[in-house]
Parts: C-alpha cells; structure tokens; sequence
C-alpha cells in the first residue's frame, strides 16, 4: 500500500534549509516568549506564595503630588491619597498655579487632614520644566527619608498602595517603582492599548530581573538622599521631560531597585482620551528614551529578529511545498503558525491579567505584522516634534 504524505517527506536542499529554518525559529520563539516575555507573571506569581521577601517596618513616607492649577485632577487624586491605610505618611502638593479654587480646596481638605500641606511654583519661572521645578520644591519640604511622586490625575486603585509599595524598602533597596493604568471613557485604538502593555511588560520585567532602567512618574518611590546626592535634575535642564524616566535611570543599580505591580500597589491615570494619552507618552518616551542607560535590550531585539525570521519561514515553506508538490511542507509549517499565535496570546494574556491591561491578546498576532509601520510613523513624528522637548523652546 502507497502513501502519498510520506512520499512528500523526501526533501531537496532547498526545501529541508526552509523546514530546518522554520522549527528552529519556532523553538526559539517558543523558548523566547515562555522566558523573557513571562517575567512579570513569574515574579508575581513567586511574590504570591511567599518566595520574595518583604520588610515589616512601615517607614513614614513623604507623598508630593504635582498639579497644574487643576482643581478636577486633585479631586480625583488627593482624597484616595489621604485614605490610605498607612500609619506615618504626610502629602506635600506642589500647585502650579495660584488659583483661589485650589487653595481653598486645600485648605478645607487640611482641616481633616493634618499632614496635607500646600506650596506653590513661583508664577515667573519659566527657565526650566515646570514640572522638575515643581518636584524640587517638594523635596525640600519633605520631612521623611522616602518620597513617593505623584501627578494630579492618578490616584492609588486601593487604599493598600502605600503599604505595597513600601513593603519593597529591604536591605539596600533604594528605588521602588509602581505599575500604572490609564484610565479613560475613550478607549485607545488597539495598537495603541497593545502598545503600552508592551511598554511595561518591558520596563517593569527587566527591573524584575534586577535590570532596571526607568520608571514612571505616576507611581515611584526613593530616597529623597538620592535626588541631593545627584544634583536633582542638573544633568538635563535643557529638556522638558525626564523628570521620572531619565533622572532615575541615573540612579538606579541591579542591587539597589525593585518592581511593584500588585493589584494593590496600582495607580490609575484619569485621561479624556486614553489614545491620545498613550501616543503623547510614547513620542515622549522615544525622546528620552535615547538618553537612558541600559534600555537596549538584547533579549528584545533577539525576539523580533526571531519573529521575523519564523514569518519568513513559514512564507518560504509554504512556498517551496507548493512549487514542489511537497504536502507536508505546505501543511506543518502553518500548524507551526497556529501554535506560534496560541502560545503568543496566552502569554500577553498572562502579561494583561498581572498589569491591569486589558487588550485582546490577538492584537499580539497583528502587532508584530504592523508593528515596523507603526515604529515608523512615530518615529517621523518624533522628528518633526522634536524640538518641543528643549527648554529653550520656552519663552519667557
């Protein structure tokens, strides 16, 4: 009895290069996405059962929330703020403004608060980023040895947040950085949801894996010894961001940092179009993100290489088993396909329960077609708006 299929298992060069070619990128893949895109559900998973250890204390801390004269952003942060479940903690809001609303809210606030307190950026400086003025002033008014920075418009997802994060000050740990979702009535297109899943898979699993080099503004702790000891923000006044990203990447060491992304240590940013938001952030982040130490990662740039190369293969396997009446090389590489994608998706959808993400984890599949057109455009739009991100675009 003749059969067909194995007939077509007779293979010329070309067509076992090709095969050859496809489980090898396949398995590299595999191997690729079920190590280093897992980081942030594997250490949540070991801080679940008890395998990270954790300090008892609970050191004060001191809270400065920034606010641009905006008096809805404060409502919706300071009161979940005050609320913590948290011993020893005092909220030090730095108002870039002088509007009468704001203080007045403050003040009524401070009646049934007694560590609120208020200052002010002066209405003349215009020299610097407003923001990195703002959070200086608010490091000289600290009293406690651990600051945590904040904006007007995020606001802890639970009353736990302080304690989470703090729980992460141990031996040696200097920095803790936090998880944040934004949080909108106008969602954001899907490769821009996908995106920023993306973007803290990274940031928060390399600092899982003790190779740490950012943080976000919205939710992050230190040291207020080493915002002096670096000279504040002296080494890059002449552009407007990096008050997060930039000035703790030249703080941070694989010893001295960790990661917090319990759902209890979570800060939602209200936006009123979460799209917009994101792709303002990533323009942002692609700027600065050329001045941080570290960011490249080799572990990242393998993985594309190795996604595109699987692509191809499937494309070249598919095309040389239909040249030459070859079955099983027209029909295995597309299976490979299939639980390519299935494997993809279960691990973004790992990824998107631990970080508070929620995107279609399809969206990974169509991603990393899209994605070189997509890194394309922003970078053409970050070189027309280039320029913006200088202090010296500021006028006086």
């Amino acid at each position: 009895m003749e059969y067909p299929f194995l007939s077509s298992l007779d293979f010329s060069t070309a067509e076992l290069v090709v095969a050859i070619s496809a489980v090898f990128f396949f398995a590299a893949g595999t191997l690729f996405q079920l190590t280093a895109m897992m980081r942030c559900p594997r250490y949540a998973r070991r801080a679940r059962k008890g395998k990270i250890w954790f300090s008892a204390a609970r050191p004060p801390v001191s809270v400065i929330l920034y606010t641009e004269d905006d008096i809805e952003a404060l409502d919706f942060s300071l009161p979940a703020i005050l609320e913590q479940d948290y011993d020893r903690f005092e909220v030090i809001v730095v108002n870039d403004g002088a509007s009468e609303n704001v203080r007045d809210y403050i003040k009524k606030l401070a009646g049934k608060h007694d560590n609120l307190y208020c200052t002010f950026v002066p209405v003349g400086a215009h020299s610097l980023s407003r923001k990195k003025l703002a959070v200086t002033i608010g490091m000289k008014a600290a009293r406690y040895d651990i600051v945590a920075v904040t904006e007007a418009g995020c606001r802890p997802a639970s009353d736990k947040w302080l304690g989470s994060m703090m729980r992460n000050f141990t031996t040696d740990i200097e920095i803790v950085i936090g998880n944040t979702k934004e949080v909108s009535d106008v969602k954001p297109e899907w490769y821009l949801g996908f995106y920023r899943l993306a973007f803290k898979m990274k940031f928060l699993g390399r600092a899982a894996i003790n190779r740490p080099y950012m943080g976000e503004g919205s939710n992050m702790f230190f040291f207020k010894e080493l915002f002096f000891k670096a000279k504040g923000f002296s080494e890059h006044l002449d552009i407007i961001y990096g008050d997060d990203d930039v000035f703790i990447n030249r703080l941070m060491t694989r010893k001295n940092t960790r990661a917090e992304f319990s759902p209890e240590a979570l800060v939602e940013c209200r936006c009123e179009d979460a799209g917009t938001a994101i792709a303002e952030m990533r323009l942002r982040r692609d700027f600065t993100g050329k001045l941080l130490k570290g960011a490249f990662s080799p572990a990242m740039f393998f993985g594309k290489a190795v996604s595109w190369g699987f692509y191809l293969s499937v494309v070249a396997a598919v095309a040389c088993g239909a040249a030459f009446s070859n079955t099983a090389l027209a029909v295995c590489p597309p299976g490979l396909l299939i639980l390519w994608w299935l494997t993809e998706w279960a691990v973004y959808c790992s990824n998107a329960k631990v970080l508070s993400s929620p995107v279609r984890p399809a969206a990974a599949t169509l991603y990393d077609i899209v994605s070189p057109a997509i890194d394309w455009r922003f970078r053409y739009m970050g070189r027309r708006t280039m320029a913006k991100n200088y202090t010296w675009r500021i006028k006086n």
